[in-house]
């Protein structure tokens, strides 16, 4: 499933992953510090997936695809993409 429109992916520039193959010149983002020592210490669990499912940010996860496809659809109810 695609998230952007056909104008996004036909956009020339550097940043467009759609039509530029490798890595974009410079970073896109950095993570913040909580997103870093999350990455470094994880909360426990045997989640496997995750998705964005609110707006404020807020993931659902998932330890099984079922599940994963159900928050999924959650975030779609909810706009997120």
């Amino acid at each position: 499933m695609l998230t952007t429109n056909g104008a996004d992916r036909n956009t020339p520039g550097p940043y467009n992953t759609y039509k530029n193959s490798g890595l974009t010149p410079t970073p896109i983002s950095a993570p913040s510090k909580e997103a870093l020592a999350a990455a470094a210490k994880p909360e426990p669990g045997d989640y496997k997936f995750f998705v964005k499912c609110q707006k404020d940010g807020t993931s659902c996860f998932a330890t099984n695809q079922k599940d994963h496809d159900a928050n999924v659809n959650k975030a779609h109810a909810n706009g997120i993409f």
